[in-house]
């Protein structure tokens, strides 16, 4: 067997190894892409890669019907161009703690979608790898609208236990009717976070509710 003969063998093994590592490497690249754009597929969010600026570099938004969030924004568009100033406000305050610390977590914005208010939760993670040297950030946008209902309904019945509270001890320290009214009313807005509070009384006569005793936030007086 001459050394031309077990040369050209070792070099088509040699190719055929290769051939098949290329194609499994390829296998599991198209994996791992599939896996990747599912996982992005099921998660009702935003992403957005962004320059310094607030330009987009690229985005990647779910079905319409999973996402409560306009996606104007464009490649090239900053997000100056396409939303209001107090969503860019806030989006820019991210992209600027990202760029000092590497990440911005917890930053909020409300938006007005037919009619409603919905609320939304910023995270921004400054990316490593930059293209051309350019640095750029992941933005990622989430609908915490439900969770802003629960947290301010939980608020609003903590206000209002703390206020019947101080009203159930002003009951036992109070000797009289006038003293105990006002500051029931005082109370309901100190504690339970009301704007204005009032106690009316019924004229068994006039059959007419007669207010007492109320009082005023903002102005800071009782009116009886």
């Amino acid at each position: 067997m001459s050394f031309a003969f077990v040369g050209i063998t070792l070099l088509f093994v040699i190719n055929l190894l290769l051939r098949r590592k290329v194609k499994h490497r390829t296998a599991e690249l198209l994996g791992s892409k599939n896996h990747l754009e599912a996982t992005l597929n099921a998660v009702p969010d935003l992403l957005l890669e962004l320059d310094v600026n607030g330009r987009c570099m690229s985005f990647h938004s779910p079905t319409t019907a999973l996402l409560n969030f306009p996606t104007n924004i464009r490649v090239g568009l900053t997000v100056m161009d396409v939303w209001p100033p107090e969503v860019t406000n806030t989006i820019m305050a991210a992209i600027n703690e990202a760029k000092d610390i590497g990440h911005s977590h917890g930053k909020v914005f409300q938006f007005t979608l037919a009619g409603d208010i919905h609320w939304f939760e910023l995270s921004v993670a400054h990316k490593l790898v930059s293209v051309h040297g350019i640095p750029s950030f992941i933005m990622i946008l989430h609908d915490i609208t439900e969770h802003k209902a629960m947290q301010n309904k939980v608020e609003r019945l903590s206000k209002i236990y703390a206020a019947l509270s101080q009203c159930n001890q002003a009951i036992v320290r109070c000797k009289n009717e006038d003293d105990l009214y006002r500051i029931i009313c005082n109370d309901a807005v100190k504690f339970g976070g009301m704007k204005m509070a009032w106690i009316g009384v019924l004229d068994q006569e006039t059959q007419i509710v007669k207010p007492v005793a109320s009082y005023v936030r903002e102005l800071n007086i009782w009116i009886a």
